[in-house]
């Protein structure tokens, strides 16, 4: 029910959602699993899409390799584990309504749990790329992450090498 005085124009934007082990729980019995809720989260979002917006959607998870690779307390290794992220939905370059809103919503249904670790540090520089990839154009660029947080894969977000990829 806002009031739009000029026209909001169109965005890209790219969703990492967190497909780890750790989003199969229930926190609070009956309101769903991490995963279920991001995913809802995701479909809400979806249903904002214009035509002419850009969008993509990356699951992402380290895998474990070597076994229990990821950083403690939940695993023994030094957090260097290889990246497992899975591109669900290729960027659509120029989106139209109804129907990609559907397509994106597929994309967002497929999106599960895996057995890998949270890797939100690479999951982010995989969704800048998506954002950054030809063709350019002058959109406002957005990337929403959904994710429990238990980040325990190398690089960390808040790491240098992290900031440094995505400025």
């Amino acid at each position: 029910d806002a009031l739009l005085y000029v026209d909001p124009g169109n965005v890209d934007t790219v969703y990492a959602i967190d497909e780890s082990g750790s989003m199969a729980t229930e926190d609070t019995p009956g309101e769903g699993t991490r995963i279920t809720n991001a995913k809802k989260a995701a479909n809400v979002l979806a249903d904002l899409l214009r035509d002419g917006d850009r969008i993509g959607i990356i699951g992402f998870g380290g895998e474990d390799n070597p076994a229990g690779c990821g950083l403690p307390p939940a695993g023994s290794g030094t957090g260097n584990c290889p990246d497992a992220s899975i591109t669900r939905l290729a960027r659509i370059n120029n989106v139209t309504t109804p129907g990609d809103i559907g397509i994106t919503k597929a994309a967002i249904n497929n999106v599960t749990d895996r057995p890998v670790w949270t890797n939100i540090g690479h999951g982010l520089i995989n969704a800048k790329d998506m954002l950054l990839a030809n063709p350019g154009n002058t959109n406002p660029d957005h990337i929403i992450l959904l994710s429990d947080g238990q980040e325990n894969v190398n690089p960390l977000y808040n790491t240098p090498a992290v900031k440094g990829a995505l400025q």
